[in-house]
């Protein structure tokens, strides 16, 4: 939920409102916010009055493409390129905590999310995430 005030003809984002859960809702105050949104999210989450302002008015002119995501798990750590042994050994995390990126594969953008969100997806005695 987004609350905005109207300061000297600009609009200033007062607080954003995040749900982790439905019964737990936190006010998060600071002096700027990032979102991260798909082109449909980001045209729901902008309050209609910001379309006065060209920057946010132009959003929508974007359009969104549709999108796959697969996930694959691996028996090893993919992105460990330094030591084969421990590219194969499954007892701790090992390999490159980073977004990666490469132009000449089918999967363009991709994180090993074991290494880059472990407390979310890394699971003792299995390897590499791969999103």
């Amino acid at each position: 939920m987004i609350q905005k005030s109207e300061v000297g003809g600009s609009l200033n984002l007062v607080h954003l409102s995040r749900l982790q859960q439905a019964t737990d809702k936190k006010v998060v105050k600071a002096d700027a916010y990032v979102v991260a949104c798909d082109v449909p999210g980001i045209k729901r989450l902008l309050p209609s009055q910001w379309r006065e302002s060209k920057f946010f008015d132009n959003i929508y002119e974007l359009v969104g493409v549709p999108v796959v995501t697969v996930q694959l798990r691996y028996n090893g750590w993919v992105t460990e390129l330094q030591d084969l042994e421990r590219s194969r050994q499954l007892r701790q995390a090992s390999g490159l905590d980073n977004l990666l990126y490469t132009p000449d594969a089918d999967f363009s953008c991709f994180a090993d999310l074991a290494l880059t969100s472990p407390e979310d997806y890394y699971i003792e005695g299995q390897g590499s995430l791969l999103r």
